[in-house]
């Protein structure tokens, strides 16, 4: 509940979910989500200090479900998002996301 950043993620390659749902304080997901291989779902919701992602995040190939409903502070997804091959989901409801 107090985390305001994410660990380097350098030491889990083979991680597969990544679930930091209600997390208010987050601020900062650390770069190295981009060498994340293996994973399939980013799971970011009522994270309302969050107010942009690495651009690295738009480099995972494997992810098939990105969740960022009630990012109140996000309001831009870069146009890499289309480099995200196996994107099934994006959920961003209750967002400011253009």
């Amino acid at each position: 509940m107090y985390l305001r950043e994410t660990p380097d993620f350098s030491g889990l390659p083979n991680l597969e979910q990544l679930i930091l749902e209600d997390c208010p304080s987050l601020c900062k997901v650390h770069p190295s989500i981009g060498n994340l291989c293996n994973l399939l779902l980013i799971n970011l919701k009522d994270c309302t200090s969050l107010s942009n992602l690495p651009k690295e995040v738009y480099k995972l190939k494997s992810l098939t479900t990105f969740i960022l409903s009630g990012c109140l502070k996000i309001d831009i997804l870069e146009e890499d998002i289309a480099q995200m091959q196996s994107l099934i989901m994006l959920v961003a409801e209750n967002t400011v996301v253009r």
